[in-house]
């Protein structure tokens, strides 16, 4: 049955378990569960039902169907707090990098569905805001020479090796990046190159 076995699930659903940011996965984990349930199902039809171990193997399977969708709806949970999060902040800090293929689409489209409806309902915008009181303090005000402003630079990115793959995922603002593979050199915004090399992910160029 390959590298996956019941040990290596087991193991998956324990880390998921005890992690609070969504873990990371192979790119083709569900494809290589479905495979090893079916060898595994195919196994027990085949094997002599008197055999000890033919038993041994229904309990594996039963045990393997419930670890796969305690996985699934533990990941799933993440995802939805992970685009809610990102509705309400629209911060960069919160990528979606571990996420499958199959589960990006998932995040993209309830982001989508969150950030639609908060731009059309617009139910905040009815909540009376608490007027604030301004207090003005009489002084003394000392004309003073005005000073030369240093230029501000503009943020433009920034340049990184990527260390470890990393699946497609989305920025604040909708766009797309990756997926990238160890070695890449990248030019991505600052706060999303220092979030992947503080992951370990990447380091600077």
């Amino acid at each position: 049955m390959g590298d996956f076995t019941y040990e290596y699930l087991f193991d998956v659903v324990r880390k998921e378990r005890s992690r609070e940011e969504i873990q990371e996965l192979s790119p083709t984990f569900y494809a290589d569960a479905t495979s090893y349930l079916q060898e595994l199902s195919t196994a027990i039809t085949t094997a002599d039902p008197l055999e000890s171990h033919t038993e041994q193997q229904r309990t594996q399977l039963h045990n393997s169907k419930k670890l796969l969708k305690e996985l699934y709806e533990r990941r799933e949970k993440k995802i939805v707090h992970l685009a809610l999060n990102k509705a309400r902040t629209g911060s960069e800090l919160i990528l979606s990098t571990n996420l499958l293929e199959e589960e990006n689409g998932l995040y993209a489209e309830i982001l989508e569905r969150l950030l639609t409806y908060r731009a059309t309902k617009k139910i905040i915008t009815h909540i009376p805001e608490r007027p604030t009181k301004t207090y003005v303090r009489q002084t003394t005000v000392t004309q003073e020479p005005k000073r030369q402003e240093e230029p501000k630079t503009v943020a433009e990115g920034m340049k990184i090796k990527i260390t470890a793959s990393i699946p497609r995922f989305l920025g604040a603002n909708q766009e797309t990046y990756g997926p990238y593979e160890a070695g890449n050199e990248v030019h991505l915004p600052e706060r999303i190159a220092q979030i992947l090399i503080k992951k370990g992910r990447a380091e600077e160029a």
